[in-house]
């Protein structure tokens, strides 16, 4: 999550303030009546510049070379009581101005908590437009707001034209205090997870009255994990109710249409399923790198406090769990692809993505980011002590010197099973790798590495280059032929679904893996078929993100019967992290003028 510079913070510690002039409003207050979904309730409060004079209290000071100014609201009481907060704000700022917003509950109008700071949530924000703050989770019946604006002392203050706070209660529902959560030690089926149904996610906040999935889901092969925090409640003594309250604020107030994180962990160990859809959904957690991560939120603040073991040891087991799934290296590092360009640790930290298509949280807090290398560590340990040793077979003895054909070779080596495609050898990870040569069924080679994502450095004829790893198995698995897989078969004019896919499916120009590719294309996606297979190669046409029709050939393993929802063009995929947003809001808002 974003946090002030130290610089700014020092400018609010002391300020002069009077109680009777307004921040918002001469006319009557806007409040969104109380609404109900299912086991949550929320109402929102809105306060905009034209009520500004009546209803609160500003002073105005200078501080060396700033001018400050900070209004107090009045206090609000709600139809209901609440346990968490979501803050929107609307401004403009000029050059070196700053909005802090503060606000302080209570249950009884009387007794205050302390004022609270709400860190911004927009990536690499100006500040101007609309700004959403990080979930407060308070309890109370009363709120109260603080609105601090600083500039140079010869600028302009930033102008806050509205401001709204969204009350949510979300305590009705199941709590999970007794459930277990990961799995402590490594028999690596997978942790235990609290489902959506067991934390009580409602799940028609997912849809729109006509019962359209407002975000659509995606797939793709995990290649990083993202960890993230929740800058929520520490000591949390419900964490199943900070759950439900983060998914109303992603799905509803963000407009999102679900909860972001593919995975949440509490302080308890306890694991929670995050993003609707099942394994390896597209999750919507940090701009650019939503496509090929997992997202995992960690519940609290933990630049303060120190994380839990048992929260550590539970993101621990959800990483040894997809990355054995994935065949991920959890010491490696590399690039997601061109809609993501920077070379990150294959378990990050949001920190990490800095400067990145906007991305500037610098979450998670220091005193869990500090565990990273020994996560790591550990990781890679329990990943190696389970993985499955080699047993040569009756028909086929573990070879004792390299086989003839693959020159270098040593053991442990593996063979390449395509079903009879043939394997590419890239000069680098990535489909975007120069083909040095196509491997047949059979093929012997040597993993050296799979440092970066699921890419395996290998040898083969003195060159060195990467396999997808999919198409490797251990020798001992190889004696037994391999049946040559049939794509799906479609007819022309049938609408076809991209899934499965290594990362990108190439569109190529002629039905080849020697042919020149004309496009990428994603997970997810759709193409129309435009004629018969030629030895399981499929002629379609794509529609990319500009809107032009490109055609060519595709392989039909990757392609499903279906319609993409909303037909969607190939840059969606690739630039819904771009934007920071969910895929159907992108949609909705750049498809339309094409249609």
């Amino acid at each position: 999550m974003v946090r002030s510079h130290p610089k700014h913070r020092a400018l609010y510690v002391a300020p002069i303030f009077a109680v009777l002039f307004a921040l918002l409003g001469s006319t009557p207050l806007t409040v969104l009546g109380a609404v109900s979904d299912g086991s949550i309730r929320a109402e929102t409060w809105t306060q905009t510049a034209q009520q500004r004079n009546d209803s609160a209290g500003r002073a105005e000071t200078y501080r060396g070379m700033y001018k400050l100014q900070t209004f107090d609201s009045v206090r609000h009481r709600t139809s209901f009581a609440f346990n968490a907060v979501a803050t929107r704000w609307d401004a403009t700022q000029r050059e070196n101005s700053q909005v802090l917003i503060f606000v302080r509950t209570s249950r009884d109008g009387r007794a205050w908590a302390p004022w609270s700071t709400i860190e911004p949530e927009n990536d690499a924000s100006s500040g101007t437009g609309s700004n959403f703050g990080n979930l407060l989770i308070k309890q109370g019946s009363y709120l109260q707001y603080r609105v601090h604006l600083s500039a140079p002392a010869r600028g302009i203050l930033p102008d806050v034209s509205s401001i709204s706070f969204t009350f949510i209660d979300s305590r009705e529902g199941p709590e999970t205090r007794g459930a277990r959560g990961g799995v402590a030690h490594a028999a690596e089926a997978g942790p235990q997870v609290i489902s959506r149904s067991q934390w009580g996610a409602e799940e028609k906040l997912r849809f729109d009255s006509s019962g359209r999935e407002l975000w659509g889901r995606q797939y793709t092969r995990p290649t990083k994990a993202i960890i993230h925090e929740t800058v929520t409640l520490n000591h949390d003594p419900n964490p199943a109710a900070t759950v439900r309250a983060i998914y109303y604020y992603h799905a509803v107030t963000r407009g999102w249409g679900d909860i972001g994180y593919n995975f949440l962990v509490d302080e308890q160990g306890r694991i929670y399923e995050g993003r609707a859809g099942g394994e390896n959904v597209v999750g919507g957690h940090a701009r650019c790198f939503n496509w090929g991560t997992i997202g995992i939120a960690a519940l609290g603040e933990y630049n303060s406090a120190p994380a839990s073991a048992a929260m550590v040891r539970a993101i621990e087991d959800i990483l040894v769990w997809k990355f054995r799934a994935n065949k991920i290296n959890p010491n490696g590092h590399g690039v997601l692809g061109p809609y993501a360009p920077r070379d990150i640790p294959n378990i990050a930290g949001h920190v990490d993505l800095d400067g990145v298509c906007g991305n500037s949280h610098q979450d998670p807090g220091r005193n869990l980011r500090s565990l990273f290398p020994s996560i790591r560590r550990n990781v890679a340990a329990r990943l190696a002590a389970t993985a499955v040793p080699e047993r040569p077979t009756a028909s086929q003895p573990a070879p004792t010197t390299p086989a003839p054909e693959t020159g270098s070779v040593k053991e442990p080596s593996y063979t390449v099973r395509t079903g009879g495609l043939g394997l590419s050898l890239r000069s680098q990870p990535g489909m975007d790798g120069q083909i040095i040569a196509v491997l047949a069924d059979g093929t012997v080679v040597q993993e050296i590495t799979s440092a970066i994502d699921g890419w395996v450095k290998t040898v083969y004829r003195g060159e060195t280059g990467y396999l997808w790893h999919e198409y490797l198995v251990e020798r001992g698995a190889a004696a037994a032929p391999a049946p040559r897989r049939t794509p799906g078969q479609l007819r022309p004019g049938a609408s076809a679904i991209i899934r499965g896919t290594p990362g990108a499916l190439n569109l190529r120009r002629g039905p080849g893996m020697d042919t020149r590719v004309v496009a990428k294309m994603w997970e997810g996606l759709g193409v129309t078929i435009t004629g018969p297979a030629q030895s399981g190669w499929y002629p379609v046409v794509y529609t990319d993100g500009a809107g032009r029709e490109l055609t060519g050939w595709t392989w039909g393993e990757y392609l499903k019967p279906g319609t993409a929802p909303g037909r969607q063009a190939a840059g969606a995929a690739a630039l819904v992290g771009a934007l920071g947003i969910p895929a159907w809001t992108w949609r909705r808002r750049q498809r339309r003028p094409l249609e």
